[in-house]
């Protein structure tokens, strides 16, 4: 404990101690392995190599065999970020697949298998580790393969081992490099009857130099680490008195964070190898790297410190500046004798130029536990938070990327990559993953309610457990929770407030806690409140702590700020729910079961009191505007849960109020009819019965004000939810194109009328249909299918029930308009087919332009020629294309001087919007086809045939003559197939017009301009001719 304090002063008077003592400790614990190995065998064993499709090669290999191989090979391609290329300045070699070789020695395995361990043994590997073949290699003279990093072909891959066979070649060393490490492996020496082994781990950088001569030919292997231990860290045997040490620094470190002084929250030691996400693991660390990992896990076991594993990466960003110091002369460029020397100091010169950098980042990305489950994507952090001192100077970047900006000079950014021990005290390591999580936009509600859960099932460690909630809850609400230097800089942090669930589940941790201050904190974050569900939540959880003795409702739920928390829902709906789930779970709380069976009437709390509160705040609620369907319906809960007083005295005077917001109005007469209909289904011990004559009286006196008005618009989705708005405007009309979902208001509508009817209170219902036809004109057209139809459907069933006849002129006026404002803005006008040819005309006054719309308002002419330069003919079709002008195509003809521009009138236009009407009375037929045709000809009587069999809008189509004559089909949509609107496709009859000419020696036939095969050849054409313009 002596060495405990002497540490903590060090540490408070040099917080950079901490890193230094930590560096120091693990720099100790060496590898008993190295980074590679090889070995050479003077008596080679001959494997019996055999390629599909070739045969066995005899070894050494002769230019023969060496030619086979290169003909059953293919180039060796290497892999550039995502992609996978071939190009032979990086790597030039040929290579066959292992799936076509095979060994005939049956003692090959065998020899293979013993490689492999030697191999693992001299790399410090002492899981099991097996060899998986990956392909046959053969250099030639020339090949080679610069400086790389094997890939992570298989799971568990962590190095590569190579069998150099018997092949005469000079040349192709291999180098490695790791770190500051350098070793050269040769495979000439005495290649043509050896065997050389080579082994390293995938992530040590190396390269094979240029074979200067013959043929080097290798098998490769990945080594794999069998996974045959159990996935836990063992305990170390060996913990000596570097774990002591680390085990000092960790409960020194501890009491200083603990205590809020300048020390580092968390620390990153890189590690000497890089790994992969998918590889990053304890089991598969390498080396020294695992007995460190070891190392910090035992020592945090005992001192309530963390340890992760990540990967780092740091981007640098620099700009280039080029600084000349020479005169660059560009008559020199042809010469080719110039002095190399020459070059070479200017290259020089070119490489000194000055470099800013501009911009530097450090990221964690894939922060894991030892078992490798991932617990954090992305982390950024300040160079101070790596154990290391300067860990990036001098070094090489693993990746670098060049950009060029013209005359601004070039950017350049380089990656620095490592794989690192992350090192967490546990007073930060809440903080530290729930700020990175928020960074990320993840949620945090997960990790809050599994804190809150351990901590109510009563775990052993509770007070760290409250302490661990606290700390998340504060870190969630406030940005100025923990602050600290750029690895917490909160104004990178997203400026959204957290979800309403995960507020609610902060407010439930609050009264777990007995702790307002935060409750009032959370409560002040929720823009339009918390959830409904979390009310009922933190009523259950209301106990004796939270509950002193002698205290009423009023303030203690004053105290607890839970009528703020109800107020701060905008809507009537959320408020009354809030108010009751909150009674709701009191009820089921430990105050409530003891109050029951308490006889002292010190600090009870009767649940009459409970009632008095909840109908207070419950009616505060009604001082918010209406807001459509739930509240329609929370006020008829309402009026069930706190009885008819609340009904008579505050909701019928409130609904009167907004008796103009029309759906919710509707749906709160409709769901009082449901309640009286469900009688004594909906009552609860928090509820209570409505007699039949309040309802009645209620609907009585409340609808006819309904029916007066009552305004359509209302309905439309675009309007739910807005509050009552005495200056309403209709919304905007759009076209209908997608199906639609029949909406619940249309039979609540008919639901309505039909209980006027049977009241027999005519005067009113008329009242409501009336008003619905005063609007048709500005209903929105998407409302038809989803409101309005479906409103006439279920009045149809309404009124058989209520026995009132269909020939009624109000019930027969209401269906005809509302069918034929359907069809008439819904389906629209049979679009007329065009008489003639003439079109519509370009609004310039330029020659060009008359004569073009001399052409196009020409209904006997179709089409027309103008050649002309590029200019006049681009300005033509600018008219013609970007007007636009509808009935015409137009095109160049590249031929002759100048080019000519072809307009060609047509009738896709007409064809287009044909169709599209075509398609909506399609859409009709099938509406309608949901009613019942009898009842529907009852009613419309002689409209039927106009409306359901859409005659009314069937417009008339030209016959040949130039004479419309009107197209009825036979049958309608509830009879049969709907008639095609079309009689003939051809095109639309010419008149005989007078032909409009310029310069008629100079017109060209159109039949002999070269390139105009394209032109339509129906008839003669008239041509237009500006050549002379």
């Amino acid at each position: 404990m002596e060495e405990d304090s002497t540490r903590r002063t060090r540490y408070q008077r040099y917080p950079s101690l901490i890193a230094s003592d930590i560096e120091e400790c693990l720099d100790e614990v060496q590898s008993i392995g190295t980074f590679a190995t090889s070995v050479t065998t003077e008596q080679a064993m001959n494997p019996g190599l055999t390629i599909e499709d070739v045969g066995t090669l005899g070894l050494p290999l002769s230019e023969r065999e060496a030619s086979v191989v290169i003909d059953a090979s293919r180039r060796a391609p290497f892999g550039k970020g995502s992609d996978t290329i071939v190009d032979e300045t990086v790597r030039k070699t040929w290579e066959i697949d292992a799936a076509k070789l095979s060994f005939k020695n049956p003692k090959w395995e065998k020899f293979v298998s013993t490689a492999v361990d030697t191999a693992a043994e001299d790399l410090g590997v002492k899981d099991v580790v097996r060899g998986e073949l990956y392909k046959l290699l053969l250099y030639e003279e020339g090949a080679m393969f610069k400086p790389h990093r094997d890939t992570e072909k298989v799971p568990g891959m962590f190095g590569t081992l190579v069998i150099s066979l018997p092949s005469k070649h000079e040349g192709g060393e291999l180098c490695l490099t790791h770190g500051k490490q350098v070793k050269t492996f040769k495979t000439a020496d005495n290649s043509d009857f050896d065997l050389s082994i080579l082994a390293w781990y995938a992530d040590v950088i190396h390269e094979v130099k240029p074979v200067t001569s013959g043929y080097r030919l290798v098998l490769t292997y990945n080594l794999v680490k069998e996974h045959t231990f159990s996935e836990e860290l063992p305990t170390a045997a060996n913990i000596d008195n570097r774990g002591e040490n680390l085990q000092t620094i960790f409960r020194a470190w501890n009491v200083e964070v603990a205590a809020n002084r300048e020390t580092p929250k968390f620390l990153c030691y890189l590690l000497e190898h890089d790994y992969t996400d998918s590889s990053l693991c304890w089991r598969n660390l390498k080396a020294t790297d695992q007995r460190r990992a070891q190392l910090v896990a035992e020592a945090c076991k005992d001192t309530r410190f963390h340890v992760f594993l990540t990967n780092l990466e740091r981007e640098v960003t620099n700009s280039i500046v080029e600084d000349y110091p020479f005169h660059y002369d560009h008559e020199c460029d042809d010469e080719e004798d110039e002095d190399e020397e020459d070059e070479e100091e200017k290259d020089a010169e070119i490489e000194d130029n000055i470099v800013e950098e501009i911009n530097r980042s450090l990221k964690l990305h894939h922060v894991v536990d030892l078992n490798g489950s991932l617990k954090l994507t992305s982390a950024e952090i300040a160079e101070d938070d790596i154990v290391q001192n300067e860990p990036f100077a001098g070094r090489d970047p693993d990746d670098t990327e060049e950009e060029y900006t013209g005359n601004e000079g070039a950017t350049s950014t380089h990656w620095y990559r490592n794989s690192a021990l992350l090192l967490l005290p546990h007073a930060e390591y809440i903080s530290f993953f729930l700020k990175n999580k928020l960074k990320c936009g993840i949620e945090a509600k997960t990790d809050i309610d599994t804190l809150r859960e351990k901590l109510q099932r009563g775990a052993s460690d509770e007070q760290s457990l409250r302490d661990d909630l606290v700390i998340a809850c504060r870190v969630v609400l406030s940005k100025d929770a923990a602050p600290r230097a750029a690895a917490y800089d909160w104004l990178h942090m997203r400026n959204t407030r957290p979800t309403s669930e995960t507020l609610g589940s902060i407010a439930h941790s609050s009264v777990i806690l007995s702790d307002k201050d935060l409750l009032q904190l959370c409560i002040n974050q929720a823009g339009d409140g918390l959830t409904v569900s979390s009310f009922w939540e933190m009523g259950r959880a209301m106990t004796l702590e939270t509950w002193p003795s002698m205290q009423t409702w009023q303030k203690v739920l004053t105290a607890w700020s839970i009528e703020n928390a109800v107020k701060k829902f905008s809507k009537i709906s959320p408020r009354m729910e809030a108010v009751h789930q909150f009674r709701k779970g009191f009820q089921e709380s430990e105050v409530s079961s003891l109050n029951q069976c308490r006889d002292d009437a010190v600090g009870q709390v009767p649940d009459v009191d409970l009632a008095v509160w909840s109908t207070r705040v419950a009616g505060e609620a009604l001082n918010v505007a209406p807001f459509g369907v739930e509240d329609g319906r929370a006020l008829v809960q309402a009026a069930i849960r706190y009885g008819e007083n609340m009904l008579c005295n505050q909701i019928t005077p409130f609904v009167q109020r907004n008796i103009s917001s029309s759906q919710f109005a509707v749906t709160f007469l409709v769901e009082l009819l449901r309640s009286e209909q469900r009688g004594s289904s909906l009552t609860s011990r928090a509820s209570m019965q409505l007699s039949n004559d309040t309802v009645n009286n209620t609907f009585d006196f409340l609808f006819s004000k309904v029916a007066t008005h009552f305004n359509p618009h209302w309905f439309h989705k675009e309007v739910q939810g807005q509050q009552q708005n005495s200056t309403f405007r209709p919304p905007p009309v759009h076209e209908v194109t997608q199906p639609v979902k029949e909406s619940d208001d249309a039979e609540r509508i008919a639901c309505l009328y039909g209980n006027a009817i049977t009241r027999k209170l005519f005067d009113a219902a008329q009242s409501l249909l009336e008003n619905i036809l005063a609007n048709l004109s500005t209903i929105a057209v998407e409302d038809f299918e989803p409101i309005w139809l479906p409103f006439l459907r279920h009045l149809t069933i309404t009124l058989s029930n209520v026995s009132q006849t269909f020939s009624e002129p109000s019930v027969q006026s209401i269906f005809c308009e509302i069918l034929t404002a359907y069809l008439e803005r819904m389906v629209k006008m049979q679009p007329p087919r065009p008489a003639d040819w003439a079109r519509a005309t370009s609004p310039c006054s330029c020659s060009d332009c008359h004569a073009l719309n001399t052409f196009l308002a020409n209904p006997g002419q179709e089409v027309g020629t103008f050649p002309m330069a590029e200019k006049r003919r681009s300005h033509l079709q600018g008219k013609l294309d970007y007007t636009p002008i509808q009935g015409q195509s137009n095109h160049i003809v590249r031929h002759g001087s100048p080019y000519t521009l072809v307009v060609t009138k047509d009738l896709k236009h007409w064809e287009k919007d044909r169709n599209a009407w075509q398609r909506r009375v399609e859409r009709a037929r099938r509406v309608f086809s949901q009613f019942d045709a009898a009842i529907l000809n009852q009613i419309l009587g002689s409209k039927y045939d106009d409306v359901i069999l859409m005659r009314m809008i069937k417009g008339p189509v030209s016959t040949a003559n130039g004479r419309a004559r009107p197209t009825h089909g036979q049958g309608g949509p509830l009879q049969g197939q709907l008639p095609s609107p079309w009689s003939q496709r051809g095109a639309p009859p010419l008149q005989e017009l007078p032909v409009i000419r310029q310069n008629q020696q100079q017109l060209p036939n159109v039949d002999r301009l070269p390139g105009v095969s394209n032109i339509p050849q129906k008839r003669k054409a008239d041509i237009v001719d500006l050549t002379d313009n």
